[in-house]
């Protein structure tokens, strides 16, 4: 039989014909896609892991690596007769720093009086200097480095050119100027592969510069 649109019709057709049965077929088979295999569990256990911590829990009590008590207190799975969870604690505080030796099994209780618990230890400083003017301020996120915006753009911003990034050598002044007054900018501008407004920028930058001279 051919890798055909009419193929399952016709096997249909023959298994009604020779009354083959098919019990033994699984109509989801398809939608489910094949089987697949568990990552070996010593490829998770490292640092900058995306894997799942809830899955991760799952897999060290399956596979025995962890107790299913708190490894601190040893307070079981049940409290006052009720099932109660416990946490896969990160001891360094780092989420996806999945290492065995970083790795601890807590119940809420004893969760809740350590110094990682809902992320102390990773709380930002209340103050630190700006790193352009030297000011100090409140950070709100990790990553905020600039008492204000005014400071980032001075510090990240570098006026000066780059001739090496540039996708087209600019002509010399002279040359430009003149090619404007003859041709216009649309025409220069088709001639060196740019918008007419970038050949504007080039003239405004050479002026600028003749200015400060």
């Amino acid at each position: 039989m051919c890798h055909g649109g009419g193929s399952a019709a016709i096997l249909k057709k023959h298994v009604g014909i020779w009354r083959i049965s098919t019990e033994h077929f699984d109509p989801y088979a398809g939608s489910r896609g094949p089987a697949k295999s568990a990552q070996p569990l010593a490829g998770l256990l490292v640092e900058n892991s995306s894997y799942s911590r809830a899955s991760l829990k799952r897999r060290l009590f399956r596979e025995g690596y962890k107790p299913r008590c708190c490894e601190l207190c040893g307070q079981g799975e049940e409290w006052q007769g009720k099932p109660m969870g416990l946490i896969l604690d990160h001891i360094n505080g780092v989420d996806n720093d999945n290492r065995l030796s970083n790795l601890r099994i807590v119940c809420p209780n004893c969760a809740a009086t350590l110094d990682t618990h809902c992320g102390r230890g990773n709380r930002l400083e209340r103050e630190r200097a700006c790193l352009f003017c030297g000011e100090v301020f409140e950070p709100k996120r990790a990553d905020h480095r600039y008492c204000s915006p005014r400071c980032g753009q001075r510090k990240q911003g570098s006026k000066e050119p780059r001739p090496e990034t540039r996708k087209v050598d600019r002509p010399p002044y002279a040359r430009l100027k003149r090619e404007v007054a003859a041709m216009g900018w649309s025409a220069v501008g088709r001639r060196y592969g740019v918008s007419d407004n970038a050949v504007r920028k080039w003239m405004r930058w050479y002026e600028a510069g003749m200015a400060k001279a």
